[in-house]
C-alpha cells in the first residue's frame, strides 16, 4: 500500500483488515476519576486479541472539554494507559473551556494537564522499552490498584487509590519481583517530583509504599559505579521552578523591541551595526561581564562580541560592542579557524589578564559544527590567536567555569584553581560530558582529564586522559547549547539546555560538578511562559496572533534555544533564587534578557 514502507493506520479502527498494522480507536467517555485507570484499562484490553499496537487516535471527555476533575481523569488515563500497553492521544481544545458534544467534547490540554504529561515523559524516559506487562501485589487490594512492568532491564509499577482522593494511605507494601538490583525510586505522579530512594535487591521482596493521596510511582533502576549511567536517577530533586515566574526583562539586541514595539536599550543596528544575532554565552573579564553572541546580521557578517559594565539586570543590560576603527561591531577572527555559519564562540573565561574563547567550526550538511577548539585573545577581543582542537566528539559546545579546587572535592587535583568544561558532542543530539583542566595548564590541551564514571564501589569520580572513555552525565540526548553556572544561593550546580521533549528549556541541578544530576524540568514553555504570540513569531500559516516576525519571515516559527545563565547577576538566599539568562527567539533573530526564580522545596 504505502512505497515506503511505513505502518499503515486509519483514523478509526479497523484492526481485522490484514494491511492495518496499528490498531487507532477513539475513546470518549467521563467516567469517574476512581475509575479513570480501570476504565483506561479496559478500553486498551478490548483491542489487545488483535495482536497489534494500540494508539487511541482520539482521546477525550464526553459531554463538556473541561470539568474541575478532567485533568485529574487525563493524569490517571495517562499512566494507566502507559502501564497497559497503549497509548493515548487527546483530541486538544484549550482555546476554551466550554466547548459541549454529548459524545466527542475533546478535552482542555492547559498548565495543568501538560504538567501531568511532563511528569509522565519524565518517568519513562529511561524505561527499557522491551517492558511487558506483569503482575504485582499491593497488601491492601480493596483501596489500591496497582500495575506493573518489567524486563531483565526495568521494573515499574503504578498505584492508585481508589477509594479515596483526599486522605493519604497508610501502612501499604508492595510485593514484587525485581529482575536486578538497583535503586527503587518512588515518584509523584502530579509534581514529576521524586519522593523516596532506597537500594533495592533483585528477587521477590516487599517494599513500604511512601504515603501519597491519589496515585504513586516506582521504577527500579540499576545501581551502576562506573560505565556509562544515568545519574539522575539518584538524587531527589529538591529545586523546583516557581511556575510563572519565567519573563522577559527586554530585548538586548536589535534595533526595535518587536514585541513593545519601542526602540531597545541598546539600538545595536544604528549604534554598532548589529541587526541581528542569537547566543550570547557571558563570563566576567577584565572588571566587565563579555557576551559571545554568534552568527550575526549585519555589515560585516561572522559573529559578534559585546561588555557590559552594569551591575543590576532588572531593568535591562546596557551593551557595548567590540568594535574596530569605524565603530561597527569587530567580528572575533582566529587566523587557520573558519568561522561562516554554524561557526560560533560557545564559552569563555579570564586568566591572567588574557581572555580565552571556545569556537566552534568545520560545520557541513553531514555535520552541525564538526569541531570545537580554544582562542586567546590578549587585547580584549580585539585578536585572537588559536591555540589548539579541544574535540571533534563529544565537547563541541562547551560551558566552561572556573573553580578553587579545594571547594570541589574529587577532582583531580587539590589545590590551585581548576576549569571545568561541560560539553555536548552532535548538535542537539547530545547529552552532557565533563571535563577537567588545571587552570595553570589551560593551554595545554594534554592536561584535559574526563569524567569516567564512579570508582567501584565508590561515589569518588574516576578520571581519564581518553575523551571516548567520557560517559554523559544523564540520558538526555537532546543538547546542544547549554550553560552551567554554580548558584551559591541554592548552593548547588545549575544547568540550562534547550529541548524538544520535553519542550523548552530544561534545567537540572546538583551538588557535585559530575552529579547526581537531578531529573530535568522546564524553566521556560513557549506557550506556557507567554513566549509565542507575545516576542516569539508563530507562523501566519498557523494563525495570526503576532506581527513580531522578521521581513519575509511571516510562515515561520520562533522557537527558544541557547539559554546562556549570567552568573554574575544571580540574586536570592537560601530558599529561592532569581536567575538571569540570554535566550534566542530565531524570529525574530535576536536575544532576549530572561529571568525566572527557582526556589528549594520546603
Amino acid at each position: 500500500i504505502d512505497p515506503y514502507r511505513h505502518l499503515i493506520s486509519t483514523s478509526w479502527q479497523k484492526p481485522e483488515h490484514p494491511a492495518i498494522e496499528i490498531t487507532s480507536p477513539h475513546w470518549y467517555q467521563k467516567e469517574s476519576e476512581f475509575e479513570s485507570d480501570v476504565a483506561t484499562a479496559h478500553q486498551i484490553e478490548r483491542w489487545k486479541p488483535f495482536g497489534k499496537p494500540i494508539i487511541f487516535g482520539e482521546q477525550g471527555n464526553t459531554g463538556q472539554n473541561w470539568d474541575e476533575r478532567s485533568a485529574l481523569r487525563m493524569r490517571l488515563r495517562s499512566w494507566s494507559a502507559f502501564f497497559n500497553e497503549g497509548v493515548l492521544i487527546f483530541w486538544n481544545t484549550s482555546g476554551f473551556k466550554d466547548y459541549r458534544n454529548e459524545s466527542a467534547a475533546n478535552l482542555y490540554i492547559g498548565p495543568e494537564e501538560r504538567g501531568y504529561v511532563r511528569a509522565l515523559q519524565q518517568f519513562v524516559r529511561d524505561i527499557d522499552p522491551d517492558v511487558q506487562k506483569v503482575t504485582v501485589a499491593v497488601s491492601d487490594q480493596s483501596r489500591v490498584r496497582v500495575y506493573g512492568l518489567r524486563s531483565a532491564k526495568s521494573f515499574a509499577a503504578y498505584l492508585h487509590n481508589f477509594s479515596d482522593h483526599e486522605k493519604p494511605t497508610t501502612g501499604l507494601s508492595l510485593i514484587l519481583d525485581s529482575p536486578m538490583s538497583g535503586v527503587g525510586i518512588w515518584y509523584s505522579p502530579a509534581t514529576g517530583q521524586v519522593i523516596q530512594q532506597m537500594p533495592v535487591p533483585s528477587g521477590v521482596q516487599t517494599l513500604s509504599i511512601p504515603p501519597f493521596v491519589v496515585d504513586i510511582a516506582l521504577k527500579i533502576q540499576v545501581s551502576q559505579t562506573s560505565g556509562t549511567q544515568d545519574l539522575s536517577a539518584q538524587q531527589s530533586t529538591k529545586v523546583h521552578y516557581v511556575p510563572g515566574s519565567s519573563r522577559k526583562i527586554c530585548q538586548l539586541t536589535g534595533e526595535i523591541d518587536r514585541e513593545r514595539q519601542q526602540p531597545t536599550l541598546n539600538q545595536t543596528e544604528s549604534r554598532f551595526g548589529v541587526r541581528g544575532t542569537d547566543l550570547g554565552s557571558s563570563f566576567k573579564h577584565n572588571g566587565r561581564v563579555y557576551f559571545l553572541f554568534g552568527d550575526t546580521i549585519g555589515r560585516r557578517g561572522g559573529d559578534s562580541i559585546a561588555f557590559s559594565e552594569d551591575a543590576d539586570p532588572e531593568d535591562c543590560v546596557a551593551l557595548q560592542f567590540v568594535t574596530g576603527p569605524d565603530g561597527l561591531y569587530l567580528p572575533p577572527r582566529v587566523p587557520g579557524i573558519r568561522l561562516g555559519a554554524f561557526e560560533v564562540p560557545t564559552g569563555g573565561f579570564s586568566h591572567n589578564g588574557k581572555m580565552y574563547v571556545f569556537f566552534t567550526t568545520d560545520h557541513s550538511e553531514q555535520k552541525v559544527m564538526g569541531r570545537s577548539i580554544l582562542a586567546r585573545s590578549r587585547d580584549n577581543a580585539q585578536s585572537f590567536e588559536y591555540l589548539y582542537d579541544v574535540s571533534r566528539d563529544k565537547f563541541i559546545n562547551i560551558a566552561p567555569v572556573i573553580v578553587n579546587n579545594a571547594e570541589v572535592p574529587g577532582l583531580p587535583d587539590s589545590q590551585g584553581q581548576g576549569l571545568l568544561l561541560w560539553g555536548s558532542g552532535t548538535y542537539r543530539k547530545s547529552d552532557s560530558y565533563l571535563a577537567y583542566i588545571p587552570l595553570n595548564a589551560v593551554e595545554d590541551r594534554q592536561a584535559l582529564r574526563y569524567f569516567a564514571g564512579l570508582e567501584p564501589n565508590s561515589v569518588q569520580p574516576r578520571w581519564s586522559t581518553n575523551e571516548p572513555e567520557a560517559v554523559p552525565l544523564f540520558a538526555h540526548p537532546c543538547i546542544g547549547e547549554l550553560s552551567v553556572a554554580w548558584n551559591p544561593f541554592l548552593r548547588k550546580w545549575l544547568m540550562l539546555y534547550n529541548c524538544g521533549n520535553p519542550r523548552g528549556i530544561n534545567f537540572r541541578v546538583a551538588d557535585q560538578p559530575w552529579g547526581p544530576w537531578s531529573s530535568a524540568q522546564v524553566l521556560f514553555h513557549p506557550w506556557e511562559d507567554n513566549g509565542y504570540c507575545h516576542f516569539m513569531h508563530v507562523s501566519w500559516a498557523s494563525r495570526r496572533c503576532d506581527s513580531v516576525h522578521d521581513p519575509g519571515r511571516e510562515n515561520e516559527w520562533g522557537g527558544e534555544y541557547g539559554p546562556y545563565l549570567i552568573a554574575h547577576y544571580t540574586k536570592g538566599d537560601e530558599m529561592r533564587t532569581m536567575i538571569y539568562y540570554v535566550m534566542s527567539t530565531w524570529n525574530p533573530y535576536n536575544v532576549v534578557l530572561m529571568k525566572s526564580v527557582l526556589e528549594v522545596e520546603r
